[in-house]
């Protein structure tokens, strides 16, 4: 047994009868996280430092990577057709204690021979969680500071973190289910005070490259200005200590969507959302 690993991984969430939460209708059966994260333990050679927990985001895909390299194929992906999209990610950085993160997000989804109303399809990473119910609904959760998604964030107004952790999800659905329907294009923008309209002006919005940034309330010397992607990264930072009132950002190399142009003069921030078309 010393050159065994073993698995062990639960099935499809708690049922109502053992669910420790006081909705049974997000239990096992649908695609909230108690009907689709579930415990997994894994034991043997390959781990290394035994007894560790990880937070790290995992599909249940991500086995077959993980199994097949454990058996010395590492080149397992040339096999697979180009046409074919590659969806497993292997565990063994963790094992290894190499890393905490395989994947940025997890992808669950429930559909039935006769469809109801609870198929649909959720995309989650670390802190925020994504469902889009097949018959048109969505719902929007905080997981890391609601575990059981009590409160749908798109029935209030939306922080711009929420905002770009929202799109970005929406996205990467897209992007994984090849289709254009998992994101609106109006919900980028609800609920969002922009506290930049007595700073700045950004200009065209929605741009096609290049933006303007014109410095209205703030003083133009001494300021930061950074571009933070749909996952909240630094994109573009640049410190404008001149004293120009005005000044262009070259935005071509930047994938469409939506992104947040901020400002940055001592200890305040300014903001506003912009759109890359």
């Amino acid at each position: 047994m010393d050159s065994t690993d073993i698995i062990f991984i639960g099935d499809n969430g708690n049922t109502a009868r053992t669910a420790q939460i006081t909705d049974l209708t997000k239990a096992k059966g649908t695609i909230y996280d108690y009907g689709v994260n579930v415990p997994m333990i894994i034991a043997g050679p390959s781990v290394v430092k035994p007894g560790r927990v990880s937070n790290a985001q995992v599909n249940t895909a991500d086995l077959f990577a993980t199994i097949v390299e454990n058996f010395g194929y590492t080149n397992w992906q040339s096999r697979i057709p180009s046409n074919k999209p590659i969806d497993s990610k292997s565990l063994s950085p963790i094992l290894k204690n190499l890393t905490d993160s395989i994947r940025p997000w997890s992808f669950s989804e429930i559909f039935k021979l006769t469809t109801d109303s609870a198929d649909g399809k959720a995309m989650r990473n670390k802190i925020y969680k994504l469902i889009k119910f097949d018959y048109g609904a969505e719902e929007f959760y905080n997981v890391a500071n609601d575990r059981v998604e009590s409160n749908n964030l798109l029935k209030g107004n939306l922080s711009q973190t929420d905002v770009a952790n929202y799109t970005y999800l929406c996205n990467e659905m897209n992007k994984l289910l090849n289709s254009n329907a998992y994101c609106s294009s109006s919900i980028g923008m609800k609920g969002i005070t922009n506290n930049g309209n007595e700073a700045f002006e950004v200009y065209p919005n929605p741009s096609k490259g290049i933006l303007g940034v014109k410095f209205n309330a703030v003083q133009a010397r001494n300021v930061k200005i950074e571009i933070t992607d749909p996952a909240g990264r630094i994109i573009f930072t640049q410190d404008h200590v001149d004293t120009h009132y005005s000044l262009t950002i070259n935005s071509t190399e930047f994938a469409k969507g939506l992104y947040c142009v901020r400002i940055l003069h001592g200890n305040k921030t300014f903001a506003r959302n912009i759109i890359l078309d």
